[in-house]
């Protein structure tokens, strides 16, 4: 990891420390909750990490409007895929001129 551009952007990505508290409470760096519009009552969802021992947290609002925006880009694909479908009597025609 001698790449500085590499440095520079894993060292942008970290907020800080936390330490977790009795009741398994944390406090959310104040950087943090300034970069991403944090107020007191907002949802955070917990998600395990599926690589590593770690945890990743996002708003509520923002992982509801990217499922929204996915599934926008799904209903596209299946156009897409509708509209570039070549009929199977056409491929079968094509397989038997190609022996």
């Amino acid at each position: 990891m001698d790449d500085p551009k590499h440095e520079a952007r894993a060292a942008d990505l970290f907020y800080g420390a936390v330490t977790v508290g009795e009741r398994g409470q944390i406090v959310v760096p104040a950087e943090a909750r300034k970069h991403y519009s944090l107020k007191p009552g907002d949802k955070l969802l917990v998600f395990r990490h599926p690589h590593i021992h770690g945890m990743v947290l996002a708003r509520l609002d923002d992982v509801e409007a990217l499922l929204g925006e996915l599934r926008g880009w799904v209903q596209l694909v299946a156009r897409v895929r509708e509209e570039t479908a070549v009929p199977a009597e056409r491929v079968a025609q094509k397989q038997k001129k190609g022996r």
